[in-house]
């Protein structure tokens, strides 16, 4: 099972005035949706970091279902069922959200199919600091099935918005940064607050303005 992670490094200046000022860490995770009109929601969101911070996550996947359907921003997606899933399986979902899984299902994607009867959201999870956390949520609507590929691409900001976990978000709060882990298992990252993020001289490593859409870059 691979890791991954992402280092990030900042004077003792900014994190002292980021803990001073109320700052939480958010994190996004991209995924690639068979399905339009899915939404990004919140992977993480801490005040757990350091002058010196690792974010870790690994290639350990849930699919859940929510009967909350068509979220709006700063909606909280509760899962009604979840079910740990591996690329190439499918998770099964009755009209009355009973949830099994099997092992068939499209290589290298995780496949979700719903009953007639009963529209849901749905979405995967993956472990982040050793916690599930959902990435996005997509309609599922009955008879249907949505597929979910991961991307190796997260999407860090700083900011004081008072989101957690599990929350849509469809806009930067604050310049942001993407950042593209293909073919590799580690980047590292500067961050201050008045300059920003940084690299910022390097193909892998998008720098995203405040109140920036970022849906796009996030559900693709």
């Amino acid at each position: 099972m691979a890791k991954f992670t992402v280092n990030i490094l900042m004077a003792s200046n900014t994190y002292d005035n980021l803990k001073d000022g109320g700052f939480k860490l958010f994190g996004f995770k991209a995924v690639k949706a068979s399905v339009q009109g899915g939404v990004p929601l919140v992977w993480f969101a801490t005040t757990e970091y350091l002058a010196e911070t690792t974010v870790e996550w690994e290639e350990n996947y849930q699919a859940y279902i929510s009967s909350q359907v068509n979220p709006a921003t700063g909606t909280v997606i509760r899962a009604s069922a979840t079910q740990p899933i591996d690329l190439g399986q499918t998770m099964n979902v009755t009209k009355n959200g009973v949830t099994s899984v099997e092992a068939s299902g499209k290589p290298g994607a995780i496949s979700v199919v719903a009953e007639l009867g009963k529209q849901w959201s749905t979405g995967i999870n993956q472990i982040v600091n050793d916690k599930p956390q959902a990435l996005c949520a997509v309609p599922l609507y009955g008879g249907n099935l949505d597929t979910f590929t991961p991307i190796n691409k997260v999407l860090f900001m700083f900011a004081t918005d008072p989101y957690t976990t599990g929350t849509v978000i469809v806009q930067a709060f604050s310049q942001a940064i993407l950042v593209d882990l293909t073919n590799v298992q580690s980047r590292d990252l500067t961050y201050d607050l008045n300059n920003g993020w940084g690299p910022n001289d390097q193909v892998w490593a998008k720098l995203i303005a405040a109140n920036s859409t970022i849906t796009p870059l996030l559900i693709q």
